[in-house]
């Protein structure tokens, strides 16, 4: 693939680039307006920011990109971070963000964090790195973000009869106060992620030393929760597409809309909500037949000297979840909102109110001063071209080159076992989450990722092959949860494997086996 430069595609410079955990959380080519109403935080919250923390100047190098639509981090700023780790602590999915899956990658490019301000940063962030005390204002922050996003929703209500410039300018204004609670959110959200990565792959590795063999699916079992946010919409979603009662099936409909309207299939705000795309889901979980169930764990109670690990790391890995759907509540809000500007600006300068996705967040704030329509018109040519292409989604690029690292044998994939248990069935390659309705019950689903919102068909699989994605990814904590096994970081899985492939899935081991 030639790297034509254009908005969708920018210099590399020649650097390492990585996808990290981009790749699960963008599906599809990303739009332009998604991308950078969500870049900054990226930018500034995952990496510029901690660096300070640690006194390491990051420079002006950048950060992130984009290739063909699809966004990568800067993989040398990557092993900065994780340069600070000593390699007992490194969690096991930062194997991913370096070539060959080698952690010692990572010492090509370490500095020595200053004392002097690390000892600053631990004074000053003690609501983030310490657990008890990061819980608790997780808890009392949550409150008050709900609380906002209803206040500025009815705020985005009340716009609707409001014509204009004056419209949009009202509108623009509730975007900042929601980025603003946003930001604050994902602060948080960054320490959660270190919390929860840490924490399980440490407990990991103390159940590994109290049985290699049954060590992780030891751990796994001792982290679920039964009361997981995604797992609590996937029963709702199951329950309004099954339910024969007419008042029931409206009562489930109205909650899912109530509670779970809010989430979507990516964090793209292109993408429609739950609410707008209700049917869609319901068809779409209305297809499976029968239910494999949650299967029960008779594993050994922790030791009562691991029992404080099991609960921490239970109560972060739960904390993912909820804070992912927090912050869908606001992306949706945000969605509403450049609706409601397109609706504004269409049809005497966007063809459609759908538009505005293909403008950039400071294009719309520097209104009434827009770019030409045919800015939109060619980024919204190229990117359903991009979204009508392969799912060509490279982990590593030097400049703007693909790195392979080569795929193992079509009769054995290897890769990350992320829920024990072994699965066996017939493939069901899935790329899009339009696809989902045609998983069968028993099916094996091979996917290049799983976000929380495609987890509704985790029920009747057998198992689950990715692609993309570690412990922590919003598949394999779900994934767990359902006692499905699952294999991620398997390498050209969706082109290796066709529908209708038997295959064994070995979650522990990490491996898929044709049969």
């Amino acid at each position: 693939m030639t790297a034509k430069r254009s908005f969708f595609t920018e210099p590399g410079e020649g650097r390492l680039w990585t996808a990290g955990f981009l790749n699960e959380r963008f599906p599809e080519p990303v739009s332009p307006l998604g991308w950078t109403i969500i870049r900054p935080f990226l930018e500034n919250l995952a990496v510029r920011e901690p660096l300070r923390m640690l006194g390491i100047d990051p420079g002006p190098v950048p950060v992130t990109r984009l290739w063909f639509g699809r966004p990568y981090f800067n993989a040398e700023l990557f092993a900065v971070l994780y340069g600070v780790f000593p390699d007992w602590l490194i969690p096991e999915d930062a194997a991913r963000y370096f070539p060959g899956g080698d952690p010692g990658f990572r010492r090509q490019f370490s500095r020595r964090p200053r004392l002097l301000n690390l000892t600053a940063s631990a004074l000053t962030t003690v609501s983030g790195w310490n657990p008890p005390v990061h819980l608790a204002d997780w808890q009392q922050f949550s409150a008050r973000y709900r609380a906002a996003v209803g206040q500025l929703s009815a705020e985005a209500e009340a716009l609707e009869a409001v014509p204009g410039d004056d419209g949009i300018r009202a509108r623009l204004r509730l975007i900042r106060e929601v980025q603003a609670w946003n930001e604050a959110l994902l602060r948080r959200h960054r320490w959660s992620l270190l919390h929860a990565e840490a924490w399980y792959s440490l407990l990991r590795r103390a159940a590994v030393r109290l049985s290699r063999g049954e060590g992780p699916a030891r751990a796994a079992a001792w982290v679920r929760r039964g009361d997981d946010v995604t797992c609590e919409f996937n029963r709702v979603l199951e329950a309004a597409a099954t339910a024969h009662d007419p008042d029931v099936a409206a009562s489930l409909r109205a909650r899912l809309v109530v509670e779970f309207g809010h989430r979507s299939f990516s964090l793209d705000i292109a993408r429609p909500t739950v609410a707008e795309a209700l049917e869609d889901y319901l068809a779409a979980a209305r297809s499976r037949l029968d239910s494999r169930g949650s299967p029960s764990f008779l594993v050994p109670r922790p030791p009562v000297w691991l029992k404080p690990l099991v609960g921490i790391a239970r109560r972060f890995m739960g904390l993912r979840e909820a804070q992912r759907h927090h912050w869908q509540m606001g992306l949706a809000l945000l969605r509403r909102l450049y609706l409601g500007i397109g609706r504004r600006l269409a049809p005497t300068y966007l063809d459609l109110p759908t538009d505005v996705f293909f403008l950039t967040a400071d294009e719309l704030e520097a209104y009434p001063d827009l770019p030409p329509p045919a800015v939109f018109r060619v980024r919204r040519a190229e990117f359903e071209a991009l979204r009508a292409g392969p799912d060509f989604y490279p982990e590593f690029l030097q400049g703007d080159r693909p790195l392979r690292a080569g795929a193992a044998g079509a009769a054995e994939l290897k890769g990350i076992g992320v829920s024990p248990g072994v699965g066996i069935g017939r493939v069901r390659v899935v790329v899009r989450p339009e696809g989902l309705g045609q998983v069968g019950p028993g099916e094996v689903m091979v996917s290049p990722a799983a976000d929380s919102a495609w987890t509704f068909v985790f029920g009747r699989l057998s198992a689950l092959v990715l692609e993309r994605g570690g412990q922590l990814s919003h598949a394999s904590v779900v994934a767990r949860e359902y006692g499905l096994p699952a294999v991620a970081g398997v390498r050209e899985a969706t082109r290796l494997l066709r529908d209708g492939d038997r295959v064994v899935v070995d979650g522990t081991q990490g491996l898929v086996l044709k049969c």
